[in-house]
């Protein structure tokens, strides 16, 4: 799957008819692996929402795949304090 994700061209936040993207889907099924794959690939937009509104981190919780939920809480956390990071060295160089 890993060598599938680094394929050129290659979109990771397609999504399907109803908007669930590839990770929506493996936080539906409760694949804890395939969620941990996605995480890891290039330009992965884990708040992407469906066609009602849900992201990845909403359908896990639904479903009670409580590890799931830990792995997406843990990554949006640090998508934040890289963010966060970034805006204060921009401010710090001002």
């Amino acid at each position: 799957m890993t060598a599938l994700l680094a394929a050129p061209g290659l979109d990771v936040n397609a999504t399907a008819g109803d908007g669930y993207t590839a990770l929506m889907f493996a936080a539906d099924g409760g694949h804890t692996e395939t969620v941990t794959v996605l995480l890891a690939a290039p330009g992965l937009d884990v708040n992407a929402a469906d066609g009602v509104g849900q992201t990845a981190l909403n359908i896990a919780e639904g479903y009670g795949h409580v590890e799931i939920v830990s792995l997406l809480y843990v990554h949006v956390a640090v998508v934040l304090c890289d963010f966060y990071r970034d805006i204060k060295t921009v401010r710090a160089s001002k």
